[in-house]
């Protein structure tokens, strides 16, 4: 099993003892913590750090890396007021704690400064210590949130934990890459002089990247809006162990058909071939793992997790047909672009956006939680349908 893959098993294996330790609110807020980090923290560098891979230059990289460090550091200081302010009004209610919310930039310029090491890392082929970061960060945030849930210290265990191992892992991987950058002391003029070389990433790359990630976590961010705590925390493990399995499976299979297709150089026949051969596999796949979820997720849920937790395995079971077409059309959707026709995907990413955005602001106004999922899972299968046909329809 690679780095990366336990990185992504360790949470839900540890899953099983946090719901016992935390309460379904307090699951809830670390999910809403989380997906602002998320958010903000994909785009606080600009989308520089993707830059780093681009030039011949070591040197030229270098000054890559440190305009996106000074960049991501200005705008966590930048956000800063916002968050504040929103605190302040009580906004997000985030455990009724100041000083959480108040560290919520601090962790955002964590997250990009650790995705600018990670990506300074793939230029040098360093990919263990890629993995081993996120391994560290894994294993320390899992270790803490049981160790803070036994002592019974801390009242936000489980966000105080997170930022403490998110301050492991980037600190492990920025020590280690001391050397091929160094973002103190940058001379203003070259700093300048890199972000109007590569601000294509910052005004093209950046507001698609931001879109993309508000699509996925809107659902986290209205749902705290219009329903409590306690049912944030029931929807946000559902989520996350229905997106284990859709992620992973996915991700080994999508990684497999881009390699094939991409080697027919365009040839949109062959390509045609290996995608109805592909989606068999993934339709099987889809099918078994659809109906285990299904009819197992209410009593897998209330075993493992405990009785309390039994709404979590409901909305997990409505979450199977999300699973299903997820894990069809997400892997073959790399046809894109291995067809150029990325005009044709942004299109599909703005409509999600879009509507997304608009089902949830219905939504939570006039549904329950349960019903809510279900339209959810209803939207799912609209425009992940709507993919597929539009793969079809690029392919003829």
């Amino acid at each position: 099993m690679s780095g990366t893959m336990i990185a992504q098993a360790v949470p839900v294996l540890v899953s099983p003892v946090l719901t016992r330790l935390y309460s379904p609110a307090e699951l809830g807020n670390l999910a809403l913590f989380v997906s602002i980090i998320n958010v903000a923290g994909t785009v606080i560098a600009g989308r520089y750090e993707m830059a780093i891979l681009s030039p011949k230059s070591h040197r030229e990289a270098a000054f890559i890396f440190n305009t996106a460090v000074w960049l991501a550091a200005m705008g966590s200081l930048v956000l800063y007021f916002p968050f504040a302010v929103s605190e302040v009004f009580h906004l997000t209610g985030l455990l009724g704690s100041n000083m959480l919310f108040v560290l919520l930039p601090v962790s955002i310029f964590l997250f990009g400064y650790f995705n600018i090491n990670n990506y300074l890392a793939i230029r040098n082929q360093e990919f263990r210590l890629v993995s081993s970061s996120r391994v560290i960060q894994s294993l320390s945030t899992a270790l803490l949130q049981v160790a803070f849930g036994f002592a019974a210290l801390l009242r936000s265990g489980l966000i105080t934990a997170y930022l403490i191992g998110q301050s492991a892992s980037s600190l492990y991987i920025g020590y280690r890459q001391r050397s091929k950058g160094h973002a103190i002391g940058m001379r203003y003029k070259i700093f300048a002089s890199t972000f109007r070389r590569y601000k294509e990433y910052a005004f093209i790359n950046a507001p698609s990247t931001l879109m993309d990630s508000i699509s996925i976590f809107a659902p986290i961010f209205f749902i705290k809006a219009g329903y409590s705590a306690d049912e944030l925390g029931y929807y946000s493990l559902a989520q996350r162990l229905i997106t284990l399995p859709t992620v992973l499976v996915g991700q080994a299979i999508a990684q497999v058909f881009l390699q094939r297709i991409t080697s027919l150089n365009g040839d949109k026949r062959l390509i045609k071939d290996e995608l109805f051969k592909t989606l068999k596999w993934l339709v099987l796949i889809a099918i078994v793992g659809g109906l285990g979820i299904y009819f197992l997720s209410p009593f897998l849920f209330a075993t493992v997790f405990g009785a309390k937790w039994e709404l979590s395995g409901e909305l997990a079971s409505i979450m199977s047909v999300s699973f299903f077409i997820r894990l069809i059309v997400n892997p073959v959707s790399s046809v894109f672009i291995a067809t150029q026709e990325l005009k044709k995907l942004a299109a599909w990413q703005t409509g999600y956006f879009l509507l997304i955005v608009l089902i949830s602001f219905i939504g939570i106004r006039v549904l329950s939680i349960e019903s809510l999922v279900v339209a959810y899972a209803a939207f799912d299968c609209f425009i992940y349908g709507t993919c597929l046909w539009i793969i079809f329809k690029i392919l003829k």
